[in-house]
């Protein structure tokens, strides 16, 4: 029988197909029995007996008198503990909760096994006195009476000391919402990264690159658990922490309910743009429906639990969009806005105190257009009609000046279905089945008709099956094996597909779309300081499909104060990709057709106008891509072993130690670059070396003040691939991810606990590497003469008619080797990878105080170092752009174009005959900007003080009610090394040490049910009375409050004149010193020297109110219905949108008149239970 055992255990560690799992969602429960001396008992006999199913699990105590029970399923159970020659000990309603390591010792009094005595748990038991990790339970009665948008149960997790939820923005242009559609990786745990925290479903993981893939709907959850900081050596692939989600199970008594949840615009205000703008409440219907049912197939052997919840809404989203007044559709009207035009076809040398008053900013200058009109016979009639897709504004101003209805539509379904089953005394199964699918309809431009953008009709789906066995060896040692299989699938298109209008029927009969294009729709039109057309993102349309596999053997064994577990956790994921790009094209109009000087940025924002490039049928740049599709996909495996060791009776150790190993992907068609060759010399090495000395001979002759550079030894670089028989991964792997895990918990006294701990994690690999040679960009080419005249007319080559004459470039693959991309900016990533390693710390007191309030004071810290960081190897030298500094025309005068006529013309090399001097002394010239994107040498550290005060729900018989309460605050700082303020000059400066962009020190939320003490069963019952009973009974309260600081405000890269940031009144239209007489552009070549966000100056403090109350309503013994009302942002208190914080933008330093946050909403709701 052991050997057999034996074998079946050494068969299921072999095992190796997986996904990585968190920390298991059972909990343990374990302690001492001693006798009334404090001796221990040998062999005394610990039963636990779970009250719902009445399922029973059993172990003997050690040498020692300890006792540990294992893959307990959160519940609520009865101890009892026989031994020879003792009373019978027994303690009932014993919560255990999620992952919960719950000490529970006894002391037995000498007497006959029959003779029992029998106590109630208390709360004591709320002190943490089994290890000393953090975080926050959430029970089934928070998750389903909490005022809760959306019934998300995700979004209570800011709830929780330590964590933060760094989402922005809500509505049109931001996080959809708050319900189950939403899948999100916005959350901080102590310091970590957004997008490194992992999620659980009953322990199998639902998230692999840090975002969530499931949010159970709440009447399926039993409770849910945040942990901040974990000591357990269970726990891997994190950066931060993680969250653990357990469904209910069926039990002995068959259970089920039915609710509606119903919201109407009738009942909710309105937002604050709507109403600047005289327009009403736009129509806003929500109907959210659910179900359970659960109980026994076959009494105390077989369990079953279902689930479904579905979702339909039709959402306001009220966008403030940017749409061209009319009259400056004209093209007559720049002087009442304030937009100087000048004619790009008057270029000319610009000569100092002649054609300006001063010195020229750069070489070349422009005539403005007499009258500051567009002449008609220049007007472009395709940018004319590009313009008539613009509404008409309905608001005062240039920008921020049409309002918009837009409305977005969502609708899923998500049944859940679990099954248990008690084989024998010695085996338990359980399997577990999640669908969800849903789609969604949400223009975030506001733009309506074909020119919209968003997520237009994306569709998303989700299933996961979890199967679980737990056999009982023997009475110290337990074998668990879990198995799960996640997927996760979404496509979202960006502009309408399905529209009929085509770039043909605007008049751009030559207008090419790549063969990836799904539908043959207009390019995406970016205006300068206007909302965008048909299309607002970088792909015409994103699909993704992400495949996780997993297995978790682990064994328990007790043995004397230690409590063992060994454990597995393998890895298999999969993840195909689409992101097909800007297939259709995209075209922008940034001024640069228009503005001063050619050859440089424009002086101030009313240097140009990109409505005036539109209309001259000037685009100031622009694009087309060709993009493959990716499959990658790696194994992962880890070792565990953790140490729950009780060394004295009041002080128990937590040690673990994790080993992972995350093997580097592996992309099915070897679709990537394996890097970037700097010594490699570039096969466009002669043609391009002889153009460079011929030029320099016959331009040195006449021009000996700026001399042409000198010849450089050849011409290196370029993209490399992998090997064919290489190897197929180009990260190489880190072997080094050892992971100590240290916690104490020191029970000093009879109310208080210190605890105390320490561990390093690593968290997931999410580089995706780079694909140049399979995704293939086509630029357009706006000069041909380096940027002194443009290369569109009204007609022909490079005009919106024809913008594309050269035809596209298809994705050469590893065929095009040092020439991929040639004549571009470079990205690459570095072979050497180290995963980003987390160092956790805390230190605090837990002390149960008056009315078994549970009040926990930690200060709580983490460290990660080995993140990315990139660097631009490919500048020209510090030395020459100090000199460049001092005098501009060394580095902006042109000279003649060596990589002309060599280099192809879409390329930004090859797209003029002339070219900047400055570009000839990069140390690579074939290229632009080389960057290494993932060099590991940032850093990151987070401080707090973190505090707690933790009321539970005691019973509905005391004078006041029953109160479960929860009070968090945080006071944190987030500090980072992760960047340069320049990065070409790595070499002379070092990283900027800075506060991240998600900075909030201040985070305090006070959360609760309030179940009044009037009715059956409460204090005050009015027995005699039935109206005043049936007006007075039955009566709960629910609430949520959230105060959270504003995030840093970006730094403004510019020249302050008047040396002041801060006002004194600070408003909504001066969020700072937005004086445009204190402001102008940064000389060239000055190095960046403002900071990339400041600690002094905040975005708005963000402040909800929900509240909730609700009446339930006894039909029967065991029927009841509830009515509910929820009000979510009771206050209607608006967040806007950041002001811009550039200096040239017209509302630079002025909050949006945009809401983005959710006005007040009231919902109404009514649920019928059994």
């Amino acid at each position: 029988m052991w050997a057999r055992k034996t074998l079946a255990c050494g068969a299921a560690l072999l095992s190796f197909w997986v996904v990585a799992a968190a920390q298991d969602y059972r909990g343990t429960i374990t302690g001492q029995i001693t006798d009334e001396s404090g001796a221990a008992i040998p062999g005394a006999r610990v039963r636990a007996i779970q009250r719902a199913t009445n399922q029973t699990v059993e172990t003997l105590t050690t040498a020692e008198g300890y006792y540990s029970l294992a893959y307990m399923q959160p519940s609520t159970y009865d101890i009892e503990v026989e031994a020879a020659g003792f009373q019978k000990a027994r303690r009932e309603n014993v919560a255990l909760l999620v992952a919960q390591k719950l000490e529970l010792s006894f002391k037995l009094r000498v007497g006959q096994v029959s003779q029992q005595i029998t106590v109630t748990a208390e709360p004591a038991e709320l002190i943490q006195t089994g290890d000393a990790s953090g975080g926050l339970n959430f029970d089934s009665l928070m998750t389903s009476e909490y005022a809760l948008n959306g019934r998300q149960v995700y979004m209570l997790m800011d709830l929780t000391p330590g964590v933060l939820f760094t989402q922005e923005e809500f509505g049109a242009t931001g996080f959809s919402g708050t319900r189950g559609w939403d899948v999100n990786g916005s959350y901080v745990i102590n310091g970590g990264k957004p997008g490194t925290n992992i999620f659980s479903l009953n322990g199998a993981p639902i998230s692999l690159q840090g975002t969530w893939q499931l949010a159970p709907n709440v009447d399926a959850i039993q409770e849910f658990k945040v942990m901040t900081n974990t000591y357990d050596a269970a726990l891997g692939r994190t950066g931060g922490g993680g969250v653990n989600t357990t469904i209910k199970s069926g039990t002995n008594v068959w259970h089920g309910s039915l609710a509606h949840f119903l919201r109407n615009h009738l009942l909710d205000a309105n937002y604050t743009q709507l109403n600047a703008a005289g327009k009403p409440r736009d129509k806003h219907i929500v109907n959210q429906f659910s179900g359970t049912l659960g109980g026994a197939l076959r009494r105390n052997r077989d369990f079953i639990f279902t689930s479904f919840e579905g979702w339909r809404e039709r959402v306001p989203f009220a966008v403030v969009a940017d749409v061209p007044p009319l009259d400056l559709r004209t093209g007559q009207s720049f002087t009442k806005y304030n937009m100087n035009i000048y004619d790009p076809l008057t270029a000319h040398p610009c000569v100092d105190r002649v054609d300006v008053s001063g010195t020229c900013s750069s070489p070349t200058i422009r005539n403005p257009f007499p009258g500051n009109v567009l002449p008609a016979s220049r007007i472009s009639p395709i940018g004319q009609k590009i313009l008539t897709f613009y509404p008409e504004p309905n608001y005062y101003g240039m920008t921020d000046n049409y309002v918009s209805h837009s409305g977005g539509i969502y609708r899923y379904d998500q049944p859940i279905v679990r099954w248990d089953r008690v084989i024998n005394d010695y085996n338990r199964l359980y399997a577990l089945f999640t669908f969800q699918t849903g789609k969604e309809y949400r223009n975030s431009t506001g733009i309506p008709g074909p020119a919209a953008a968003g997520n237009i009709w994306c569709r998303r789906s989700n299933v996961n099956g979890i199967l679980s066995w737990t056999h009982v060896i023997s009475p110290t040692a337990i074998f668990d094996l879990r198995a799960s299989f996640g997927r996760f699938w979404q496509t979202f298109p960006n502009p309408p597909l399905e529209a009929d209008v085509a770039a043909q029927s605007l008049g751009m009969t030559g207008m090419i779309q790549a063969p990836t294009s799904p539908a043959p729709r207009p390019p995406r039109i970016s205006i300068d300081q206007f909302t965008d057309l048909f299309g607002n993102g970088s792909n015409v349309q994103t699909f993704k499909a992400e495949n996780q596999w997993n297995l978790v053997p682990t064994l328990t064994w007790t043995t004397g104060a230690k409590t063992l577990r060994f454990g597995l956790d393998l890895v298999y994921a999969a993840v195909g990709t689409g992101n097909i790009g800007l297939a259709n094209g995209y075209l922008e109009f940034t001024r640069w057709g228009t503005q001063r000087y050619p050859q440089r940025s424009a002086l101030n924002r009313q240097d140009g106008s990109g409505v005036a490039d539109l209309l001259l049928g000037i685009p100031g740049g622009g694009q087309i891509d060709w993009n493959d599709t990716f499959y990658r996909s790696w194994p992962y495996f880890a070792v565990f072993v953790q140490n729950d060791w009780k060394l004295r009776r009041n002080l128990t150790l937590n040690l673990g130690l994790r080993y992972d190993v995350q093997i580097p992907w592996v992309e099915r068609w070897n679709r990537v670059n394996a890097g970037f060759d700097y010594n490699a010399l570039n096969p466009l090495n002669d043609p391009v070396i002889a153009n460079w000395k011929a030029y320099k001979e016959n331009y040195d002759k006449a021009n000996p003040r700026f001399p042409y550079p000198d010849l450089p030894a050849g011409i290196y670089g370029g993209k490399i691939f992998l090997k064919p028989g290489g190897s197929r991964r180009i990260y190489t792997t880190d072997w080094q991810n050892i992971q100590p895990r240290f916690g104490l918990a020191w029970h000093f006294e009879r109310r208080t606990v210190l605890r105390t701990g320490f561990g390093i994690y690593h968290r997931t690999a999410t580089d995706a590497g780079q694909s140049d040679g399979f995704n293939q960009t086509t630029r357009y080419t706006r000069s041909l003469d380096g940027d002194v005249t443009p290369a569109a007319g009204l007609r022909g080559p490079y005009s919106l008619e024809k913008p594309f004459p050269d035809g596209i470039l298809a994705p050469a693959g590893r065929d095009g080797g040092l020439l991929t991309n040639v004549g571009n900016a470079q990205s690459y990533d570095g072979r050497r990878r180290p995963l980003p390693r987390t160092f956790q710390y805390s230190f605090g007191l837990q002390r149960r105080t008056f009315w078994n309030i549970l009040l926990d004071a930690s200060y709580v810290g983490s460290i990660t170092n080995h993140d990315a960081m990139a660097i631009n190897t490919n500048y020209w030298s510090y030395e020459f752009n100090q000199a460049a500094f001092e005098t501009p025309a060394l580095g902006d005068t042109t000279v003649p174009n060596p990589f002309y006529g060599v280099v192809p013309r879409d390329r930004t090399r090859g797209s003029s005959t002339v070219i900047a001097r400055r570009e000839l002394f990069r140390p690579f010239p074939l290229f632009a900007n080389i960057t290494h994107t993932n060099q590991p040498w940032a850093r990151y550290r987070y401080d707090s003080l973190q505090l707690r005060a933790d009321k539970r729900f005691t019973g509905e018989r005391s004078l006041i009610g029953g109160i479960t309460a929860v009070f968090s605050y945080t006071f944190s700082k987030n500090f980072q090394i992760a960047n340069y303020l320049n990065t070409w000059n790595f070499m002379n400066e070092k990283p900027v040490k800075e506060l991240t962009s998600y900075d909030k020190p201040q985070n305090i939320s006070f959360s609760g049910v309030w179940s009044l003490p009037f009715g059956k069963g409460r204090h005050f019952r009015a027995r005699r009375h039935k109206l005043l009973g049936g007006f007075t009974d039955g009566w709960t309260v629910h609430w949520v409050y959230r105060f959270v600081s504003g995030s840093p405000v970006p730094g403004i890269n510019a020249v302050n004149t008047c040396g002041f940031l801060l006002v004194e009144h600070q408003t909504h239209d001066r969020w700072w010193n937005n004086d445009r007489n204190c402001w102008r552009g940064n000389p060239s070549y000055m190095p960046r020297v403002v900071e990339d966000r400041y600690a002094w100056l905040r975005w708005m403090d963000r402040i909800s109110v929900n509240l909730a109350a609700s009446k339930t309503f006894v039909l029967r013994e065991k029927w009841r219905v509830q009515f509910r009302g929820e009000a979510f942002n009771l206050t209607n208190t608006p967040i806007y949108k950041p002001a811009p914080t550039s200096y040239t933008d017209a509302r630079f330093g002025m909050l949006s008149m945009e809401q983005q946050n959710f006005p007040r909403n009231i919902q109404l709701s009514a649920r019928l239970q059994f």
